[in-house]
């Protein structure tokens, strides 16, 4: 296909702006491989909107010559992200990161509470739903500023539960605090007393993920084994792996324990998948290293598209208008291909001049992709 010139780009953004189209005309026009269009993430009190200019872009990319924008290509089954636990995890992330502040500038009360109302936000949830990490660094920033505040009793509950969720975790000195070291070693000495467990987690697929109350323990590798060495206790296990379910199992370990579990996994969309897909429409610059990447690589291949345009659209609590943000994604990357921020005023010319501006570097951004420049090799001395 030749490279889109600017008049087609022009006359596909004319079309966008025109009369829609009717359901019966778009079947017809079916042809070439797809964009799978999917839903936006976006609350019934701003769905109109939303899907008003969101429309527009996959028109846009419908009227392609050799392409069609599909909103019936969905990663099956069709799960909506649980908006509780997402805006939970967000808001405890906030608290956690202000705890930090709170905990450097040497406002431990104010630290410690931070960090214990972020537990009782996610409370309930399962920790393998959680990023990774968070739950034991929460119960690490409680105990440390406790440990400042001179409450030992508190402290050693919050670092034992910090040490559950998370066997591997040791205290550094030079990083923490002297009195914070030596907690944590007499709480070392204190599961070394307690014979520890062996744990061989397999998976039916290789190189799965394997989390302890959602703490990333390591991979299964080629053999989709990995043996861990726990201390007595119960613990949630989970595989994961980039466009499969998550699969979890509670285990019970006794001391000398030699216990197996078999995590097998599916492919199919899941709500984690759905969750880390918004995170990386809210903040991409954060979800570099984000499994999300991959399960979108995977669903690009099982639906055997060329591109997913998805979106999510974000407004404050009681404002008209929000902020559409549209992301597409381009097999092969671990990142979106084309991302851009529509801030929508509600100024029909405005917003439409920025949706026309953003479409015209979508369309761009698929072009570059699936017509790469061939690189020119300077052959001359």
């Amino acid at each position: 296909m030749p490279r889109l010139p600017r008049l087609l780009l022009c006359t596909a953004l004319a079309l966008t702006f025109a009369l829609p189209a009717t359901a019966e005309a778009k079947r017809k026009r079916r042809k070439g491989p797809a964009v799978a269009v999917w839903d936006v993430y976006v609350g019934d009190d701003h769905r109109a909107e939303a899907w008003h200019w969101y429309s527009r872009i996959q028109d846009a990319i419908d009227e392609l010559p050799e392409l069609r924008a599909d909103d019936e290509l969905d990663f099956l089954p069709s799960v909506r992200p649980a908006e509780g636990i997402t805006v939970a995890v967000s808001t405890a992330d906030r608290w956690l990161e202000a705890a930090w502040v709170a905990y450097r500038g040497r406002e431990y009360d104010t630290a410690r509470a931070f960090a214990q109302d972020a537990l009782e936000l996610v409370e309930g949830y399962p920790a393998s739903r959680m990023p990774d990490g968070l739950l034991r660094d929460l119960e690490l920033m409680v105990a440390r500023a406790a440990m400042a505040l001179g409450r030992e009793a508190q402290a050693t509950r919050s670092l034992r539960s910090a040490v559950l969720l998370d066997p591997t975790w040791e205290a550094r000195p030079g990083w923490e605090q002297p009195d914070f070291v030596e907690l944590w070693e007499s709480v070392s000495v204190e599961r070394a007393a307690a014979p520890p467990a062996t744990l061989v987690v397999r998976s039916d697929q290789p190189f799965t993920r394997i989390l302890v109350y959602g703490v990333d323990q390591g991979g299964t590798g080629p053999r989709s084994e990995l043996e861990l060495q726990l201390p007595p206790g119960i613990y949630e296990v989970t595989a994961r792996k980039p466009g499969f379910a998550d699969r979890t199992e509670r285990v019970h370990l006794r001391p000398h324990d030699l216990q197996e579990v078999e995590l097998a996994l599916e492919i199919r969309n899941s709500p984690s998948f759905q969750e880390g897909l918004v995170r990386a429409l809210a903040d991409p610059g954060a979800q570099r290293r984000s499994p999300v990447w991959s399960g979108l690589q995977m669903a690009t291949d099982t639906l055997e598209a060329k591109a997913v345009l998805v979106a999510r659209y974000e407004a404050d609590d009681g404002d008209e208008h929000g902020a559409l943000q549209v992301g597409l994604f381009l097999p092969g990357r671990k990142g979106w291909g084309f991302y851009r921020t529509l801030q929508l005023t509600g100024d029909l010319g405005r917003d439409q001049l920025a949706v026309a501006d953003a479409i015209e570097d979508l369309l761009m951004a698929l072009d570059l992709a699936l017509n790469p420049v061939p690189m020119v090799v300077n052959t001359t001395e």
